[in-house]
């Protein structure tokens, strides 16, 4: 890893992570990475975008966690019927919110199929695969919103024109 890499990836940690990494360094390095940290803070480069959302590693743990707004874009064009087996998995931190999300007929119509379907179990190689389906739904989601953000910020970042030519300002 060069003092690029190392600068956009302390550019990315909490300020006490990068302060501790930081005094361990000798002068010399400390002070390259100083002048690498304060270009990305120059660029207007939120240290945020260089982030990349955890996602548990399981399709349970990990839809459980997931935030409710990235579980109402991936299921938002889905059947009615896979929903519906999706929800009766188990109760949903996101639940309610993937259902406010819907359209009044549709949410109607889900909530209707959940009761109709409340004493019948689900097979366990539905719910597995179900499981395993929107796990990687989830993590394709998520990583296209990484990649999208991270092209918007380098977007906003002026041109290597522009910047090339501050020297005559």
């Amino acid at each position: 890893m060069n003092e690029r890499h190392a600068a956009l990836k302390l550019h990315g940690m909490e300020n006490t992570d990068r302060e501790w990494i930081l005094s361990q360094l000798g002068e010399s390095a400390r002070a390259r990475l100083y002048v690498y940290l304060e270009e990305l803070d120059r660029l207007g480069i939120p240290p945020q975008s260089l982030q990349q959302p955890k996602v548990d590693s399981s399709p349970l743990g990990a839809l459980i966690t997931a935030e409710p707004t990235h579980i109402c874009a991936i299921f938002d064009t889905e059947p009615a019927w896979m929903l519906v087996q999706l929800l009766r998995l188990r109760s949903w931190p996101w639940e309610r919110a993937l259902l406010a999300s819907l359209d009044a007929k549709r949410r109607a119509a889900i909530i209707d199929e959940l009761r109709q379907q409340e004493s019948q179990a689900l097979p366990p190689a539905l719910a597995d695969a179900l499981l395993h389906a929107s796990h990687a739904r989830l993590a394709d989601h998520v990583r296209s919103t990484v990649d999208m953000a991270a092209r918007q910020t380098a977007a906003k970042r002026p041109s290597f024109f522009d910047r090339a030519m501050q020297w005559r300002r």
